[in-house]
C-alpha cells in the first residue's frame, strides 16, 4: 500500500479541529465541516484562530 503524506492547511478563522473515532473533525461555527481520516495526514497546518 502507498502511503500518501497528505497535510491539512486551516485558512478560516474561528475554526475548532477535534479527535473522534480515529478521525480529524473540522468544525466552523457549530457546524461540522469535514471528517478525515486520522492515518492520512501527516500534517496540519493551522492559521488565525484555530481552536484544537
Amino acid at each position: 500500500m502507498k502511503q500518501l503524506l497528505n497535510t491539512l492547511y486551516i485558512l478560516t478563522p474561528d475554526t475548532y479541529l477535534f479527535l473522534e473515532n480515529e478521525a480529524i473533525g473540522v468544525k466552523i461555527g457549530g457546524e461540522v465541516k469535514v471528517r478525515v481520516p486520522a492515518h492520512t495526514i501527516s500534517s496540519v497546518y493551522c492559521f488565525g484562530n484555530v481552536t484544537v
